[in-house]
């Protein structure tokens, strides 16, 4: 999906700022991620999943947003590197890989509202 790719693309932008090392795609990550997107979209929620648990011996994390109407990419990592939890899993020098996963769909009253699921994953 191009608004995954996208969002890569700006993750991986603002850790090259920071002297971070850039994330790989994985595959199972992405299944996972677009699974929880899905999932909030289906359950109309938004919050975290503990799926990550499933990856013994690795340190995680879980970034989320939610936009209405379109994905305003800049602005999610603006938000990110403006909250210390999520700073940290998109700096984190010890993440390698991560899994991105986009919806579209009704949530909290707001049709075609984007939810974006990022997994972290590394040492």
């Amino acid at each position: 999906m191009q608004a995954e790719q996208s969002l890569l693309d700006a993750i991986n932008d603002a850790r090259e700022t920071y002297h971070v090392q850039p994330l790989v795609r994985d595959a199972r990550l992405d299944r996972w991620a677009r699974e929880h997107s899905d999932e909030m979209i289906k359950q109309r929620y938004f919050g975290h999943s503990a799926h990550l648990e499933r990856l013994p011996g690795q340190v995680v994390g879980e970034n989320l947003a939610w936009c209405s109407s379109w994905l305003r990419i800049h602005a999610i990592i603006a938000a990110w590197l403006a909250s210390p939890e999520h700073r940290a899993n998109l700096l984190r020098p010890g993440f390698h890989r991560v899994g991105i996963g986009v919806a579209v769909g009704l949530l909290s009253g707001v049709q075609n509202s984007r939810v974006v699921t990022v997994d972290f994953s590394g040492q």
